[in-house]
């Protein structure tokens, strides 16, 4: 398999419901994936599961979760299992490198 890699300022983005996600790169052999995501301003994900553990990193920005905020340089993790909600303050967008110990999924727990 070969190397894979993104170069920030060269990434198209893809409009996702209330952000924007680069390609994911993922791991053939364990599932794991890195997504890189970006919220606009004052958007928030609903309340979510995912079957997956999974960690943040924020790059720039003020990322809102259940737990409070989060700036540049802070990493957020979230075990298996856990139900929260995260996205940017209203104060401006956020972008975070978003990685898995496994295959990426999401179920919202409302609609």
């Amino acid at each position: 398999m070969d190397m894979q890699a993104w170069r920030l300022d060269d990434i198209p983005w893809r409009d996702r419901e209330g952000h924007q996600s680069a390609r994911p790169i993922k791991d053939a052999e364990t599932g794991a994936e890195a997504i890189l995501v970006r919220y606009p301003a004052g958007s928030v994900t609903s309340a979510h599961i995912h079957p997956c553990a999974h960690g943040l990193v924020v790059l720039s920005g003020r990322m809102a979760t259940q737990d409070g905020e989060f700036g540049p340089g802070d990493v957020v993790w979230y075990p298996q299992g856990t139900i929260g909600h995260h996205g940017a303050t209203a104060e401006g967008s956020v972008t975070v490198l978003l990685f898995t110990n496994k295959a990426f999924g999401i179920d919202y727990l409302q609609k």
